[in-house]
């Protein structure tokens, strides 16, 4: 499923724990069909104070659940990623926010022109498409 995500999205670059056990299962076959960069970096080993000290934050409690369920080491990811790319200090996080997927229906690019969304079929304009 991760990975069927992963192709419908089409990122420029995936940034990937160094200790993740399926790494290997899951970037041969990216790789085989994006051309995307697959970054290897390591989750810090103190999460939680690794986010503290980069997002400047008394506690991790003020991102209320956005953290939860293993997000953390994600965002802990990330942000070591940034730390490393940037060469510089983070000062423009101000706010975490989750965005849940529940309620969310993703549509390929057939099926979005199949619809027409955006434009019609029959003027390729978009005066009689659904937008």
């Amino acid at each position: 499923m991760m990975q069927k995500f992963i192709l419908m999205i089409r990122p420029s670059e995936i940034i990937m724990d160094i200790d993740f056990p399926e790494k290997d299962m899951v970037t041969t076959p990216l790789q085989q069909y994006l051309e995307c960069v697959i970054s290897v970096y390591e989750v810090p080993f103190d999460t939680a104070n690794f986010v503290q000290h980069m997002t400047k934050v008394q506690s991790l409690a003020s991102f209320g659940k956005a953290l939860d369920e293993g997000r953390l080491e994600a965002f802990a990811l990330l942000l070591n990623y940034i730390a490393h790319t940037q060469k510089m200090e983070l000062r423009n996080i101000a706010k975490i926010s989750l965005h849940s997927q529940d309620h969310v229906v993703l549509l390929d690019d057939v099926t979005i022109k199949n619809l027409e969304v955006f434009a019609s079929s029959y003027e390729n304009s978009e005066k009689y498409s659904l937008i």
